[in-house]
């Protein structure tokens, strides 16, 4: 399986029979948030339709065992343009690579990234992200260098998560 379209279920009924691919909609049968975790069928990138789901809030792809995918190209660049999205969950997964540094152009409130193969540094863009609350990111032991100075303006970060990583700081 490499498209992630070509699910068993169309994406017209995720959510409906028992599925657990759609986890809430807004009541006029929009997805408000996906939920892909625990699921070993993904692969390859997020698709760019994913940008057509306008009212999309949440997508969370936690211990996809299958989804051993750099960063840089799991996310689409059209998913900046879901303009409530504000929870990505990407925890416990085999994603590599380094933290893109386009993923500050989304307007998150949590980023969890934990338990995978990042590496490098953080990116600097980090302290764009005004809405920020919660940045996890432990269990990255590829992560070096320090905790930007940047990052300090992300003035709604609450709660940052760097344990058994290489970041200092």
């Amino acid at each position: 399986r490499t498209e992630w379209l070509e699910f068993l279920v169309p994406e017209c009924d995720w959510g409906l029979g028992g599925s657990t691919y759609a986890q809430e909609g807004d009541g006029d049968g929009r997805f408000t948030r996906l939920n892909f975790s625990f699921n070993d069928l993904l692969d390859g990138s997020i698709p760019p339709e994913i940008s057509l789901l306008s009212n999309l809030r949440s997508l969370k792809l936690q211990d996809c065992e299958s989804l051993e995918q750099d960063l840089s190209d799991l996310i689409p660049t059209e998913i900046e343009t879901i303009p409530g999205l504000n929870q990505l969950l990407f925890a416990n997964n085999a994603i590599f690579g380094t933290n893109p540094s386009r993923i500050a152009n989304l307007n998150l409130t949590s980023l969890n990234l934990d338990g995978n193969d990042l590496t490098g540094t953080l990116p600097t863009e980090l302290g764009n992200m005004k809405s920020l609350r919660n940045l996890i990111l432990d269990l990255n032991h590829y992560l070096t260098g320090s905790v930007p100075s940047e990052l300090g303006l992300a003035t709604s970060l609450e709660f940052l998560y760097l344990h058994s990583t290489g970041i200092m700081g």
